[in-house]
């Protein structure tokens, strides 16, 4: 089942008021833990949705990517780059990365096979 993103957003914010106020909710200045995300452009959206439904303790380390055209040659030469974001956010002791924007990874596509 795949949900609209206005009702994925709500069910992160149920889950976040949970972890929020439960025993696995941080103290003051207490960190739970850094959420790395990297976004393939530079436009608003999910960034500014997710922060407000996160635990309190939870980080946020944003990076963004130039996509700009969505074109496919774009798509393709983006993975190298999301790999180099990746690898940075793993510096920065990252507990959770997450890769955002699906037509860079779904133009990548199965290799042509031929009979």
């Amino acid at each position: 089942m795949r949900l609209p993103r206005r009702s994925f957003v709500a069910a992160l914010a149920a889950t976040g008021a949970t972890l929020g106020t439960g025993p696995i909710a941080a103290g003051a200045g207490e960190r739970l833990g850094i959420v790395g995300m990297i976004k393939p452009t530079r436009r608003p959206g999910t960034l500014e949705e997710i922060i407000p439904f996160l635990p309190p303790g939870v980080g946020m380390i944003p990076v963004y990517l130039d996509i700009t055209r969505g074109a496919q040659d774009e798509f393709a030469a983006a993975i190298p780059a999301y790999e180099k974001e990746v690898a940075l956010l793993a510096d920065q002791r990252c507990d959770l990365i997450h890769a955002e924007g699906a037509p860079p990874f779904m133009v990548q596509g199965l290799p042509h096979r031929t009979k």
